[in-house]
């Protein structure tokens, strides 16, 4: 377990911030803390599932962020689905 940073932006928002996540958090954890950053306050809340994508592809929200190959200052891009 060791902590990262990433590059994160959520469909509709304007900011791209810096969020720190755990390697060992699923996708679906990582796509909630970058949420938590935008929806409500810049971008609408909406009663759909949320998605990340790390260069032009769609993560499995169950898989881990070690997993995944993401590294330090990847950037992700969230959106709904």
């Amino acid at each position: 377990m060791s902590v990262i940073f990433v590059r994160a932006v959520f469909d509709g928002d304007l900011m791209v911030r810096l969020i720190p996540i755990d390697d060992a958090d699923s996708l679906a954890v990582v796509a909630e803390m970058i949420a938590h950053q935008a929806v409500g306050v810049m971008v609408p809340p909406q009663d759909r599932p949320i998605e990340v994508w790390h260069d032009e592809n769609r993560l499995d929200p169950k898989e881990t962020v070690q997993s995944t190959g993401i590294g330090p200052m990847d950037i992700l891009r969230v959106a709904y689905a």
